[in-house]
């Protein structure tokens, strides 16, 4: 049986190159694996095994592909995929290129839908495709309901929910205590969902409450240089790795007290899970998915979004109790092992894709034209009473 991972832009840090490169090379070991890396020709790409064959894939519009562009940029070499699952991640025009080769040859490629976050492009995408879609697996509980309300009432036995597990040290941890408390955040540094001009602002809420801290900024992108600069216009003092590789990245939790995230939305954060399964505090917002990660204050703190004083005075507190904060570190630590082990979720991952395999293939409707579309704005009418993200996104 032939995997197949589609990594959008595998030179940015992301929990999709993350799960899809770990998962890569996990799985060659006892199956044939492709990656398909579409990047723009000047980003590092993510380390993959020799066993893993790699098709890289330049692309003018590598997230808003065409159809006048499928056949030249995507469809031949996703003929590379044909005889095994892919798995496209959050890239339509993966879904539009096999689709182009499934018209043709309807039993050539299975298609496994990823929603990775509860960003509402997963939402269109998966929606649009999901008659040629064989399983959905959702991050979260919240984006599995989500998913319900939008495809057909027969597709529900086939949204899984599955967070995605992390790669762990052998070993426990056990740091010694510090006498600055160490606050980590990871990810990309953009202000679109992760809200990142929000972290000098919790910094200076810190500081005024006599919170001793030092602040790590792991990650790239076009928030960098304001960010930096508006931690130095607070003079707080914050060190900027820039992008890490992954192993890095795990020396850094390594070192760390407390990871924060303020997102406006995640699904199942692998920074979160990473940094938890390495013994450090997370105090995060109260968004999809989190509940499941961080299943009681015995294992971090969830704060009301956009709320930095509730966030600050979680903080506070665990830097005035080392007895509290060891014992969220140990039970956040256990947690991660017990749940989001990859010793796991690979047999189930594998058996779910044999399973795939042995299903009849799923046919596009001829009322279906083939050209991608935007949601019908009938379907927000279902969110928006709820007053979700999803339906003020869809009722624009």
């Amino acid at each position: 049986m032939k995997i197949n991972f589609v990594i959008p832009n595998p030179g940015q840090v992301s929990g999709v190159t993350t799960w899809s490169t770990e998962m890569a090379n996990c799985l060659s070991q006892t199956h044939e694996v492709n990656c398909f890396l579409h990047h723009d020709g000047e980003k590092e790409l993510p380390l993959l095994s020799n066993e893993v064959q790699t098709y890289k894939i330049p692309t003018p519009q590598p997230y808003r592909i065409y159809e006048s562009q499928l056949p030249k940029y995507y469809a031949p070499i996703y003929k590379n995929a044909i005889g095994g699952i892919i798995i496209p991640n959050s890239l339509d025009g993966t879904y539009g290129a096999v689709l182009s080769i499934l018209k043709n040859e309807p039993d050539a490629i299975r298609i496994i839908g990823m929603a990775h976050s509860d960003a509402p492009d997963y939402y269109e995408w998966l929606s649009w495709f999901e008659p040629v879609i064989h399983k959905f697996i959702a991050v979260s509980d919240e984006i599995k309901t989500n998913l319900e309300a939008l495809l057909p009432a027969n597709r529900a036995q086939d949204i899984l929910v599955k967070s995605c597990p992390v790669k762990l040290l052998p070993t426990r941890i056990e740091k010694e205590p510090l006498s600055d408390l160490k606050i980590t955040y990871s990810g990309r540094i953009e202000e679109k969902q992760k809200q990142v001009m929000q972290l000098p602002k919790l910094a200076t809420h810190l500081k005024k409450r006599g919170v001793h801290c030092h602040w790590t900024i792991c990650g790239d992108g076009s928030k960098l240089p304001a960010l930096r600069d508006a931690f130095k216009r607070e003079n707080i003092a914050a060190d900027f790795t820039g992008k890490l590789t992954h192993d890095e990245m795990l020396k850094q939790w390594q070192g760390t007290d407390v990871c924060v995230l303020v997102s406006s939305y995640e699904g199942s954060s692998v920074a979160l899970l990473e940094a938890m399964g390495h013994a450090c505090a997370p105090v995060v917002y109260d968004v999809s998915g989190m509940k499941k990660i961080i299943p009681s204050d015995q294992a971090g703190r969830l704060c009301p979004l956009n709320n930095l004083e509730a966030m600050a005075a979680a903080i506070q507190e665990l830097s005035e109790d080392p007895t509290l904060l060891s014992r969220i570190k140990r039970n956040a630590q256990a947690h991660i092992e017990q749940e989001y082990s990859y010793e796991s979720y690979l047999p189930w991952f594998i058996k779910l894709s044999e399973d795939i395999m042995n299903e009849e293939p799923r046919l596009w409707p001829r009322s279906h034209i083939f050209k991608r579309k935007w949601l019908a704005r009938k379907l927000a009418a279902r969110f928006i009473g709820k007053g979700t993200f999803l339906g003020r996104y869809l009722s624009r």
